[in-house]
């Protein structure tokens, strides 16, 4: 889908804004439902194929997954959390 979003100047300062579009609230180039779209495939196909498959790039879907990571794990609820283990410690050494 191609939309053309109207450019906005203001006479007084001279800065240009996109003007909003439903679809795509805020910053985002792709629609909610799009981003939905993408995150069914990613959990069983590489991010590559993805992209490919849905002819976007690669970024487009790194995007997309990184911010419904963040949205669903940025704010663990640790109010019944009584202990915290470390399971491995890495040397760094090769």
């Amino acid at each position: 889908m191609v939309v053309d979003v109207p450019r906005l100047g203001c006479k007084d300062c001279g800065a240009v804004r996109q003007a909003e579009v439903d679809l795509a609230p805020g910053q985002h180039r792709y629609t909610k439902r799009f981003g939905r779209y993408v995150l069914d495939p990613v959990e069983c196909m590489a991010m590559s194929d993805v992209a490919k498959h849905l002819g976007v790039s690669w970024n487009l879907v790194k995007t997309i997954l990184k911010a419904e990571l963040r949205r669903r794990f940025s704010r663990p609820r640790l109010r019944d959390v009584r202990r915290i283990a470390i399971d491995e410690i890495c040397s760094g050494r090769g």
